[in-house]
């Protein structure tokens, strides 16, 4: 399941006509670095609930940090399942506990 969700989200963050609903962006100036926080979120994701046999899952999302620190950038990405549908507003605020879930409300979202 993975892979298939790292694809195709990887291949949505070379779109450039998403919704608010689908994207959002964040842009962190201090401590010396710019931090840019990105997320995308889908939520038609029947062909992966039919592929992986997983009827509860309603989204698939990925959260993007690059960093730049003076010559230096790193990205990383962050590839989730969930049981719950929101905005990538909503998806990017939520916070996320080391276990990769959402706290403290648990709203259904688990890191892959």
């Amino acid at each position: 399941m993975y892979e298939d969700v790292k694809l195709f989200l990887d291949d949505l963050a070379t779109k450039e006509n998403l919704s608010s609903e689908q994207y959002y962006e964040t842009i962190d100036k201090g401590h010396g670095r710019i931090e840019v926080r990105r997320g995308w979120v889908i939520h038609n994701v029947e062909w992966l609930q039919a592929q992986h046999k997983w009827p509860r899952l309603k989204m698939i999302g990925v959260v993007e940090g690059t960093q730049y620190k003076g010559e230096q950038v790193s990205t990383e990405r962050r590839y989730y399942v969930s049981s719950r549908v929101c905005d990538a507003q909503s998806f990017m605020e939520a916070p996320i506990t080391l276990a990769g879930r959402i706290s403290p409300l648990d709203i259904g979202y688990r890191l892959l």
